[in-house]
């Protein structure tokens, strides 16, 4: 019996038209990370699980294969990873900003006030972001 909920039932429904099944276990971890993103975006269907989703059904729908390679950078430039969170206090943004290497954005928000803005660079280039869910796949990929 299969035991995930409903939308990574659909992911995991995309991945494996698009090829990339493996992938199941990286992206659940990501979406897991940057939930709640979307309540704090600017469009309507920002976030990691609508990109990543609409992501899939482009190149389903338009025969594009993605080897890993292709979809780790497609992902790594998804608009999703340009937002910045920062710690807020009353109308001011403080210096602490969230990290999702060390912690999920429900564990962040959790902690107090938040607001958040897309940031016209990214600490990690789009290069070393693939290249980092390439090591991740290598390491817990579905294969």
């Amino acid at each position: 019996m299969n035991t995930f909920p409903e939308p990574d039932k659909r992911v995991a429904a995309l991945l494996a038209q698009a090829g990339l099944g493996h992938w199941r276990s990286i992206l659940c971890e990501m979406f897991r990370r940057y939930e709640g993103l979307q309540d704090l975006t600017i469009g309507m269907n920002e976030g990691a699980r609508p990109e990543v989703v609409a992501l899939l059904r482009m190149c389903i729908r338009s025969g594009v294969v993605l080897d890993d390679r292709a979809f780790a950078h497609a992902i790594a430039g998804l608009g999703f990873l340009d937002y910045r969170i920062h710690r807020a206090n009353d109308r001011t943004m403080l210096d602490e900003r969230w990290d999702p290497a060390l912690m999920a954005l429900s564990e962040f928000r959790a902690a107090g006030p938040i607001t958040a803005y897309p940031a016209a660079t990214r600490p990690l280039s789009p290069a070393l972001t693939a290249r980092h869910l390439l090591r991740q796949l290598r390491q817990h990929g579905d294969r």
